[in-house]
């Protein structure tokens, strides 16, 4: 993983695993087509898709890496066959041709493309693949749209724009449309889980969370206890090696 992570510090990984958007089920479906026996879930963070994985497929092996010591002590349990690793994207410490599929899981903006590339390359079996997840909320809705730029958590992929893995292809499968439903005083400990937010000096943050506080409690009226229904895109890509 790039250097200067900001969920490898002290209590930046509070309210993580609490908070932020699962995977839809339609979602993990389509990254574990084809039943793949070995699972590499590289950024693993907090265990999301590696635990949804383990209930999919309970006869695979899921190999979960999280190069974070704050993000692996956060997980809410370890499926038996799950193994968490503490390796990285780009030196996984995989035997090679030793998994079906590579997944990252709201983690692939996070490598190094070129390194990563040449060693997904190198732990791929014949015939197996890399799969991108995206959790990324609906800014078509203008109101979506300005709650992240308050929240500083804008697109990182779209459709159109997909995630490049030099030696692989990708191909866009589908978006999973959902909602996510939080309270008030939840949506601003979604953004306190942000990487603009943990970056950002004291007198930033507050500033964020009071701008994030009045659009919601005073532009959009809602009360303390409402319910913010927040429209979210769930995108997935596969990730074929290339033949040249």
């Amino acid at each position: 993983m790039r250097d200067l992570n900001p969920y490898a510090a002290p209590g930046a990984a509070q309210g993580y695993e609490a908070i932020r958007p699962p995977y839809p089920a339609q979602a993990v479906s389509l990254a574990l087509e084809g039943d793949p026996r070995v699972i590499a879930d590289v950024g693993a963070g907090t265990g999301r898709f590696s635990i949804a994985a383990a209930q999919a497929l309970p006869h695979s092996q899921i190999i979960a890496i999280e190069p974070s010591e704050e993000m692996r002590s956060s997980w809410p349990e370890i499926p038996q066959q799950v193994v968490v690793s503490g390796a990285t994207a780009e030196d996984t410490q995989l035997p090679r041709q030793s998994c079906d599929r590579v997944v990252w899981a709201q983690s692939f903006h996070w490598i190094d493309p070129h390194a990563a590339s040449v060693e997904t390359n190198r732990i791929l079996r014949d015939g197996g693949y890399g799969i991108v997840i995206a959790n990324q909320m609906d800014v078509s809705q203008a109101w979506v749209h300005r709650l992240t730029r308050i929240m500083r958590s804008g697109d990182v992929y779209r459709p159109d724009r997909p995630p490049q893995l030099p030696r692989f292809v990708s191909t866009f499968l589908q978006p999973v449309a959902w909602v996510q439903n939080l309270r008030v005083d939840e949506v601003l400990l979604l953004a306190r889980t942000r990487a603009s937010y943990l970056r950002a000096k004291d007198a930033t943050r507050a500033k964020m969370q009071e701008n994030l506080r009045w659009y919601l409690l005073e532009h959009l009226g809602y009360g303390p206890e409402d319910i913010v229904e927040i429209p979210y895109f769930t995108y997935v890509w596969r990730l074929d090696p290339s033949s040249t």
